[in-house]
Parts: structure tokens; C-alpha cells; sequence
């Protein structure tokens, strides 16, 4: 009787060590999730999380109302404080003599594929808008002539896309006297949405579709 007691307690053990190990073998994707549901809170999204959707096709972007990018800002009354903006020939403005109602601060490099992407319709963007929107193109190239060969190719790509109008300011940031120096951000590409006070209200980080309604909304909704 005993030993029969014995092997039942056993085999209860060794059920019980195989259901643990079950357990332990199953990836952690697998595991129930810890985070709460139905919170009501959309988190920004990461530069990792948007690069990784930054492949969609010009034309899908064409149909999609994209401005998952964007992110609103915590209201602030600190303006952006003024700095100095060479542009391409050399010629240095200060950033507070821009004077449309909104300015388009934008981080890029020639090197960065969501970049070139999005540029033109970025370009198209401020030529719609040439009265109301500033549009700042701060480069992050090692030089202006790397900068100057990519207009090149993007004139021959879009001729009739506008690359100098009155409102669309290039800028060299040497030594990232600007990105860094002055906002500590290395990332391309980044835009910040400033309002007529110069505060910034709105962040968009990756590439985002430009041409989209919901864009044309924010820009009028801070003007």
C-alpha cells in the first residue's frame, strides 16, 4: 500500500515539473501581455517606430491621410530662442526676422533615405502655402556642396518643383550648431511646427506624407 501511495505522489510530481517546464519553454512573445487596455492614451510614436513604416509608396501616401507622425507639443509660452542660419552662399539671417505667421523647422540630410523621400511634397507644401508658412530646411551634410548636388539631382528629377521660393530658407548647420546646439536633436528627418510667437506646438519625426489633409488642418489651426 505504501509503495502504491509512493508512485501516485510521484507521477503527481513529475505532472507538475512537465506543466512547469511547458511554461518556461513558451517565448515571451507568447506570454499574456502586462500592459492595460482601453486607457484612452496614444503614445508617441518612436524615430524606430516611424522608420520602420517609412517604406510606403508615394502613391499609397497619396491615399492615406498620414499624420500618425505628428505629435502635439505640451503647451509652452518659451518661444524658440533666435539663432543664426547661413545659407548656402554664405550669407547669414537670424532665424527672428522670419516673418510668416508659421515656420516649418526642418531637420534632414542628403543621406537620409525618408529624406529625399519626402521632400518634394514637403517643397510643394510650403509653395502652396507662400504667405503663411516659413519653410527652414536645416541640413545636417558634412558641406554645402553635398547639399548642392542633391538640389541638383532633385531639379532634374522635378523641374518644375519650386526650390527657391521667397518663404523656403536652406541652411547649413556646420558643426550642428543648430540641431544640436540649439534643440539637441540629431535626428533626421524631424520637423517642429512653430506658431506665430515662435512656440513650437507641433513635432513630426520620420517621414511623413505632407500632401495630407490632416496636415493642411494643423497648419491652418496655428496660423
Amino acid at each position: 500500500m505504501k509503495i502504491k501511495i509512493i508512485a501516485i505522489f510521484c507521477a503527481v510530481l513529475l505532472g507538475l515539473g512537465a506543466v512547469a517546464w511547458d511554461m518556461l519553454m513558451v517565448p515571451p512573445t507568447m506570454q499574456p501581455s502586462s500592459r492595460p487596455k482601453g486607457d484612452g492614451v496614444i503614445a508617441a510614436p518612436s524615430a524606430s517606430d516611424t522608420f520602420a513604416t517609412s517604406s510606403t509608396s508615394a502613391a499609397a501616401a497619396s491615399e492615406h491621410d498620414a499624420t500618425q507622425a505628428v505629435t502635439q507639443v505640451a503647451p509652452s509660452s518659451l518661444a524658440v530662442p533666435d539663432f543664426q542660419m547661413a545659407g548656402l552662399d554664405g550669407a547669414v539671417s537670424s532665424f527672428k526676422d522670419l516673418d510668416r505667421p508659421v515656420v516649418l523647422l526642418h531637420f534632414w540630410a542628403s543621406w537620409c533615405a525618408p529624406c529625399v523621400v519626402e521632400f518634394p511634397d514637403l517643397l510643394a507644401l510650403a509653395a502652396a502655402h507662400e504667405g503663411a508658412v516659413d519653410l527652414v530646411l536645416v541640413s545636417l551634410d558634412r558641406d554645402v556642396a553635398a547639399i548642392e548636388a542633391f538640389r541638383q539631382k532633385l531639379r532634374a528629377k522635378t523641374p518644375a518643383l519650386p526650390l527657391d521660393g521667397a518663404n523656403i530658407h536652406w541652411v547649413w548647420d556646420e558643426g550642428k550648431a543648430i540641431s544640436l546646439g540649439v534643440f539637441n536633436t540629431v535626428k533626421v528627418p524631424e520637423t517642429l511646427f512653430l506658431d506665430r510667437d515662435r512656440a513650437v506646438r507641433h513635432k513630426a519625426v520620420g517621414e511623413t506624407n505632407w500632401r495630407s489633409e490632416g496636415i493642411a488642418a494643423l497648419l491652418q489651426s496655428i496660423q
